[in-house]
């Protein structure tokens, strides 16, 4: 990326031709969206594995507090979401993941008739059927972010698919650990902060979600390497880290109009009930715009790194001619 004006900085990518560049690529290859769709019909007519009858004690315990401190905890949607939750939900990873529409679809019907249900019968199988579900998020959103990035970068060498993928599953896994362990410490202590006193408690976690909401966008740019330079992942965490730097502002604009954009439509998907066939429809239209906003910020990512090496070596020449 050259200046038009070597007495001044290049200027950086524009957020626009990167969007539009994108959904081009997107409907150039249309096929990738096979992705997102196929997860989403599973999720919309598929089986529900559930953990009601696990959750069934606890659930109990929450019926059974007094009227006012169930009106404060809202226990009716509390009951109500792990009565209908399916733990195939979490076939949905972050932040290597396919994009979904349905993933918390929670209806017992769907245009086919009702749903199956799987209750597992403990714990334990739980944890192991979470493992694996996991698991086989991160392979699918490890292979669907391979298939973006080749139709966003058809011009860049040719990056090996199993080496991507395991890559791109080994930095998931890494991120889903430190997030375990973080999750523990601060629900522990927050725990002991609320009894103490509840405002502190309070304070606290707003503080630990307000760092959870900054740390969003470096941690989904982190694998981005891994797919568009071929990087191992601390390589590729350290590229996002990098790009976030010296990039912070215009990445951040990027991100926040990708974001409206998605969420914006998506609640125009998600019009028609689930058990109506007119859900395809929706399923199809978030697809096409949930891949083309992929493909358009591996786009970015690249033309962003590209302006952070012309910006640097352009700021070396200016220290140089200055001195």
């Amino acid at each position: 990326m050259q200046s038009a004006d070597p007495s001044s900085p290049p200027p950086p990518p524009g957020i626009i031709p990167a969007l539009t560049a994108g959904f081009n690529a997107v409907a150039a290859q249309v096929g990738v969206i096979l992705f997102p769709v196929g997860l989403d019909v599973f999720f919309w007519l598929g089986p529900r594995l559930q953990v009601a009858q696990l959750m069934a004690p606890i659930l109990q315990e929450f019926k059974n507090l007094d009227a006012e401190t169930a009106q404060t905890l809202n226990t009716p949607l509390i009951i109500g979401f792990w009565q209908n939750f399916s733990l195939f939900s979490h076939m949905r990873t972050f932040p290597l993941g396919v994009f979904s529409l349905m993933s918390l679809n929670m209806m017992a019907d769907s245009p086919l008739g009702a749903r199956p249900v799987w209750e597992l019968p403990n714990f334990l199988t739980a944890v192991d059927a979470w493992m694996v579900i996991s698991l086989v998020g991160w392979t699918l959103g490890a292979l669907y972010f391979s298939a973006v990035a080749r139709a966003a970068l058809p011009g860049e060498p040719p990056i090996s698919q199993m080496r991507a993928t395991l890559h791109g599953i080994l930095l998931a896994g890494l991120w889903a650990a430190l997030a375990l362990a973080a999750g523990i410490f601060f629900l522990f202590l927050v725990g002991i902060l609320m009894a103490i006193n509840a405002v502190l408690g309070l304070l606290v976690g707003l503080i630990g979600l307000f760092i959870a909401a900054w740390l969003f966008l470096p941690i989904y740019l982190s694998s981005y390497g891994i797919f568009t330079a071929g990087e191992n992942p601390l390589r590729s965490l350290w590229s996002g880290l990098r790009l976030m730097r010296y990039g912070l502002p215009t990445v951040t604009f990027f991100a926040l109009a990708a974001m409206v954009l998605g969420s914006g439509l998506d609640t125009l998907w998600r019009i028609p009930p689930a058990d109506s066939w007119l859900t395809l429809v929706g399923i199809l239209g978030h697809a096409f715009v949930s891949s083309g906003l992929l493909a358009a910020s591996f786009i970015y990512y690249r033309e962003m790194s590209a302006w952070i090496e012309a910006a640097t070596r352009w700021l070396q020449k200016s220290h140089l001619s200055a001195g």
